[in-house]
């Protein structure tokens, strides 16, 4: 798939969520849809060059990220609709129960109607975070 192709499938997917602000577009060849949820302020942002990553960035510097190096169209479409509503929940209903601390640096888990997600926050921000600087942008 391609990133435009990606692009029209993250709109078709995110489309009509009642209280979220909602920004779909292709920067430096990677398609991206950001959600803002109006009352609470969180935000998660899915990227995708189309085809073998996907990623869902959350508040904090968590995300979660799949790699898949060889996908049919079909593979795409069902791991997009994954990062969609991964990104839907966490804006309208936030994450789980508190931040798990782990060996390997804090977990964010989200509910999803298909179980838990466990979003990482990798060990750049897991560096800023501890020296108390921002992570800017996205």
């Amino acid at each position: 798939m391609t990133p435009e192709g990606a692009a029209l499938f993250l709109q078709a997917s995110s489309s009509g969520v009642q209280g979220v602000a909602e920004e779909v577009g292709i920067r430096g060849g990677i398609a991206y849809l950001s959600l803002v949820g109006a009352g609470s302020g969180r935000r998660a942002v899915v990227h995708t060059p189309g085809d073998r990553w996907f990623s869902v960035q959350v508040d904090g510097g968590f995300s979660w990220d799949h790699f898949e190096e060889v996908a049919t169209d079909d593979d795409v479409r069902h791991v997009l609709a994954e990062c969609v509503t991964l990104a839907t929940v966490y804006v309208t209903s936030g994450p789980g129960p508190g931040t798990v601390r782990r060996r390997v640096g804090p977990v964010l888990t989200i509910r999803t109607p298909d179980g838990e997600v466990a979003l990482r926050r990798s060990v750049a921000d897991e560096v800023r975070a501890a020296l108390g600087l921002r992570r800017s942008g996205w």
